[in-house]
């Protein structure tokens, strides 16, 4: 009686099938995580706005959500001179290319040190938008006067 070596078909496939599994869950987890990170810079950059927003109405003074190069920065008027505010800064992702919509006037009106949204003592916002365009699609983020946030995908 020979005794075989090596392995049945049936062998090489079952260690195909495991290898194909072990692999899908492992490129959905990274995927995930990407989404997760672009889902926690949302959530910075709204609640960086909401701060600003919080702080103008409890201190009764005008901050300014600024676009810079890097990100986002916050800003608060003090004795008519805009001074860097005490919050911390939303850095654009390194995969991203950001866009945003807001009102042009307002720089030169009150002669900001950066384009940006105004939060009122009052607890309005200037109503805005920021997309960032990544190789796999853009996201967008609308406010209004009220700071109601819609996202679109």
């Amino acid at each position: 009686m020979r005794s075989q070596r090596g392995f049945t078909l049936i062998e090489l496939m079952v260690v195909v099938a495991i290898v194909a599994i072990i692999l899908a869950a492992g490129v959905m987890s990274l995927g995930g995580r990407d989404n997760q990170q672009h889902r926690q810079h949302w959530a910075q950059i709204q609640g960086l706005l909401q701060t600003a927003c919080d702080q103008a109405a409890f201190n009764q003074k005008i901050y300014l959500v600024a676009v810079t190069e890097q990100g986002l920065e916050a800003f608060v008027r003090e004795q008519g001179e805009w001074l860097a505010a005490k919050m911390n800064k939303v850095n654009w992702p390194q995969d991203t290319k950001p866009r945003w919509q807001l009102d042009a006037l307002l720089q030169e009106r009150w002669q900001l040190p950066e384009p940006g949204w105004m939060c009122w003592p009052s607890g309005l916002v200037s109503e805005g938008e920021i997309g960032l365009s990544r190789t796999d699609g853009a996201q967008t983020l609308r406010w209004d006067e009220g700071l109601y946030f819609e996202f679109d995908h």
